[in-house]
């Protein structure tokens, strides 16, 4: 089965007012649909930028963008809010909310401009909750909750929405691993219904265990794009970050560690043969 584009990108270059440096240079892909792609590479590679090119909150002075179809540098927003959404790193959450009423922002789109949410909408917003395991904290401040569970609510809030395709900006920063693992099971489950995530990381771990495919950007050019096993190569990622990497495979899928990082663990392993020799 082939994989229907949901986002075609042609010839993007962008550069920010009153500079001569390009953002982003010559940037051309298609983004399949229901699946997870992963942006990755070094601060100032132009990852974000592409996000914001995306939601139509920047428009290129190079290129061409169609999403679904629209072009967002021109389409309403409104229209583009069913279409697209938007998880971002670091969100400003309105005082005096609880997490239900703060999910409910994700319906404005659906809703006329003195609207107010209705039974469905409520319902759309209690699955939310449910989906990402805030059942109990539904009746809370949001601002009461820890860095942690604010991340997951504010994934639900973009599930409320119902965009056909959603983009996550470091998704994972900052979570223990437990709310990491519930971060990683909401967006596999989103893709199964056929939700398309875009994320960026700067962690090629997470995309490894996450991603179907793979974007490397350094200095807003394209590095690689692509399944992504084929990607993360020692190669790639070596170019990408410009430091020596080295690429392993568990279960299937490639690990990613530093020189220091392999050395360390090589210490570990030859401690614990010593260990089991004694």
């Amino acid at each position: 089965m082939i994989n229907q584009s949901i986002i075609i990108l042609q010839g993007i270059g962008f550069h920010y007012p009153k500079s001569n440096h390009f953002s982003l240079q010559s940037l051309t892909m298609t983004i399949p649909k229901s699946r997870i792609t992963a942006l990755l590479g070094p601060n100032g590679s132009g990852k974000t930028t592409l996000l914001l090119l995306l939601l139509g909150w920047l428009k290129p002075q190079q290129g061409s963008i169609q999403i679904d179809g629209c072009d967002p540098a021109v389409t309403p927003r409104c229209k583009m809010s069913r279409v697209i959404g938007l998880v971002p790193q670091n969100e400003t959450y309105p005082l005096g909310l609880t997490v239900l009423q703060y999910l409910l922002l994700g319906r404005a789109p659906y809703l006329g401009l003195l609207g107010s949410p209705g039974g469905g909408d409520r319902r759309i917003a209690q699955a939310a909750i449910a989906a990402v395991g805030l059942e109990g904290f539904k009746n809370r401040p949001i601002t009461s909750l820890s860095g942690g569970e604010r991340q997951l609510a504010t994934i639900a809030r973009a599930i409320v929405q119902e965009p056909r395709i959603l983009l996550m900006d470091e998704p994972t920063a900052h979570l223990d691993l437990a709310n990491k693992h519930r971060v990683m099971e909401t967006i596999n489950r989103l893709v199964e219904q056929e939700v398309t995530v875009m994320l960026t990381t700067h962690d090629p771990n997470v995309a490894a265990e996450v991603a179907d495919e793979a974007v490397l950007l350094r200095g807003g050019r394209l590095v690689a794009f692509g399944p992504t096993p084929q990607v993360l190569t020692e190669e790639n990622l070596s170019l990408t970050y410009n430091l020596p990497v080295l690429v392993t495979e568990v279960w299937g899928r490639p690990v990613v560690l530093l020189h220091s990082e392999m050395s360390a663990c090589r210490e570990v392993v030859q401690a614990g043969r010593a260990e089991d020799g004694n």
